[in-house]
């Protein structure tokens, strides 16, 4: 799928320009398609729980992969083996088990911004971004004019730029989101897994993510990210992942999973799905219940 990289209205800044200045370090373009991550037969389980069953997955280079499902479908859980938190032979990165990488060197191709990130400490957001230089520097080093420069157009491209001397701790939770992807684009990474990234943030800063994360992957950067908004995530994947209970319902591109079937199946929700004039998913809006239509509610009284 072709993405314009042209400057948007909606944009925190041009990503397109990070991708331009900033290239991203591997050798193959989103369009060979080569399988950056690969899932092969995942099962998982807490204690008796089973949680993940049979994830079989494919993740090309430089594509956007969006999961979606309820509540304690799995989202997480998948997210944490692909980052490596949860340790599987069954995850695979260019072809290496995660384990088979050093910390620094899988720090390099891979980062993850979680929901929920505590910091025990009063950094600053400068202080925060610039420690996603580390797994690029050798130990005692100091910043080189690079790491400064590639640090400041992070804070620049996630808008936290003004927020520098701010100490995390007095950020709202839509400028907390914003400074952990700012740490994370200053890590530079070749895969960048993000939990439920629009949670806290309004709809302005919704719609400049989606539009940065587009010209991230255009610049070949892959992403698999967690997400409940169906719409948004209709409108930003190339794939989109179903979960329900563990198991992959199904997968593909958004206007073949998003469909009211498979919705209802997943959500036990009826719902209208709408594409535009070229057969492009556009929109998932809930049927209202005759419960529900004004005029029918229950008399008060």
């Amino acid at each position: 799928m072709y993405r314009s990289t042209k400057c948007h209205p909606h944009r925190l800044d041009d990503l397109s320009l990070w991708c331009t200045f900033f290239p991203l370090p591997f050798a193959e373009t989103r369009h060979q398609m080569s399988q950056k991550v690969e899932i092969n037969q995942l099962h998982f389980a807490y204690d008796t729980t089973t949680v993940l069953e049979d994830i079989q997955l494919g993740i090309p280079s430089g594509e956007i992969v969006v999961l979606l499902g309820p509540n304690g479908c799995g989202k997480t859980t998948l997210l944490k083996h692909i980052s490596g938190l949860l340790p599987s032979k069954q995850v695979t990165l260019d072809q290496k088990t995660l384990s088979s990488y050093a910390p620094k060197e899988l720090a390099k191709k891979l980062a993850a911004v979680e929901q929920h990130v505590q910091v025990g400490f009063d950094f600053t957001v400068q202080q925060l971004v610039e420690m996603g230089r580390l797994p690029h520097q050798s130990h005692f080093a100091n910043m080189s004019a690079q790491d400064t420069h590639i640090i400041e157009e992070a804070m620049r491209q996630t808008n936290v730029h003004a927020l520098a001397e701010r100490p995390f701790t007095q950020l709202s939770s839509g400028e907390r989101q914003r400074v952990w992807l700012s740490v994370a684009l200053a890590q530079q990474p070749q895969v960048l897994l993000l939990d439920e990234p629009t949670s806290h943030l309004d709809l302005h800063h919704q719609m400049a993510l989606i539009d940065s994360l587009r010209a991230l992957a255009e610049g070949g950067l892959t992403l698999v990210i967690s997400m409940h908004e169906l719409t948004l995530a209709g409108q930003l994947a190339d794939t989109i992942v179903l979960l329900k209970r563990g198991r992959i319902i199904a997968s593909g591109p958004p206007i073949e999973v998003l469909t009211s079937d498979h919705i209802k199946e997943v959500y036990q929700v009826e719902t209208e799905v709408f594409s535009d004039e070229t057969g492009a998913f556009w929109g998932v809006i809930p049927k209202r219940s005759a419960r529900d239509t004004p005029g029918n509610s229950p008399n008060k009284g």
